[in-house]
């Protein structure tokens, strides 16, 4: 899937934000908040921690990690750009590009349904073009709610090391909760090393990446 053009926005961060290493590889994380949701100052925070972690334990040679915040307000009120401003500063926001789409066009167009959303893509780097953002990335992973700081720390690490070539980590390594009592554990070459009954409603996701 690709997005190619981000419409005209706001900028809210200053536009000497330092610039992304050159690279072939970018991998971005799009989140989408609204300066009035307590949900978004959590998500804020964990995605503000989760890539201070990365950057100063991964190995980003072959690929940049880059981090793009748009603001998308719910009530009219949080349209306002000093509010937004004051608001990235105080949740230490100053580091990485921050727009502001009043219109929330970017949200409609993209179909984003919930405060906030974190959009995981993969490709060369955006890049400006006039008032406008223009990307060629795919899209990896969406996230919704918060709460999400370990599932994005786990896909990121993970992506990061497939495209640096060395060994993602496997699912088949962990141990999924079935029930309180009970784990399914996956065995290699098979889909279950032991059948067990599943409580239900339940859902399995697997991992792109496992070798």
């Amino acid at each position: 899937m690709h997005f190619a053009l981000i419409p005209a926005f706001e900028l809210i961060t200053p536009i000497d934000v330092p610039p992304e290493k050159n690279s072939q590889m970018t991998l971005t994380v799009i989140e989408f908040f609204t300066h009035c949701c307590i949900n978004c100052i959590h998500s804020i925070e964990d995605v503000n921690s989760c890539f201070q972690k990365l950057r100063s334990t991964c190995n980003l040679d072959s690929c940049q990690l880059s981090l793009l915040s748009v603001h998308s307000p719910k009530f009219p009120r949080e349209k306002d750009k000093q509010s937004i401003v004051n608001f990235c500063q105080k949740m230490k926001m100053t580091d990485h590009l921050v727009i502001n789409d009043p219109n929330c066009t970017l949200w409609n167009n993209w179909g984003i349904i919930c405060w906030p959303t974190l959009i995981v893509l993969c490709g060369p780097p955006i890049v400006f073009k006039g008032e406008s953002l223009l990307t060629d990335q795919n899209v990896l992973f969406v996230l919704m709610g918060e709460g999400q700081g370990e599932n994005l720390d786990f896909l990121l690490r993970s992506t990061l090391d497939h495209l640096n070539g060395s060994e993602p980590k496997n699912i088949n390594d962990l141990m999924l909760p079935v029930s309180r009592d009970t784990k399914l554990n996956l065995g290699k070459g098979s889909v279950v090393q032991k059948i067990l009954l599943l409580n239900y409603p339940g859902k399995f996701s697997f991992f792109p990446f496992v070798p």
